[in-house]
């Protein structure tokens, strides 16, 4: 099953569902599977978790929704490390 397919039937259940793409991977910018640092990648990712968190918060507040970030591939490897680094933004 695709991704996409697995993300829409997560938010029509009524998950917010945020996903991006890990640079030089993807529709991203950036040569193409190449990155400078994985310490870089995972910061990314986490301000992107930073930014979702704030907007699902903002836009669903009352009730409050559960949230999911989804990584594929590279991202998938980096989604873990950035739950692990900042535990404090799922709680």
């Amino acid at each position: 099953m695709h991704l996409r397919v697995v993300f829409q039937k997560m938010a029509d259940s009524g998950i917010a569902v945020f996903s991006g793409d890990v640079i030089g991977h993807g529709k991203s910018s950036g040569d193409r599977v190449y990155f400078g640092s994985l310490d870089q990648l995972i910061e990314d990712f986490e301000s992107l978790c930073e930014d979702a968190k704030i907007e699902c918060d903002a836009e669903y507040s009352d009730p409050p929704i559960p949230m999911f970030i989804g990584g594929h591939s590279l991202g998938g490897m980096i989604a873990p490390l950035v739950c692990l680094r900042n535990q404090a933004l799922w709680n």
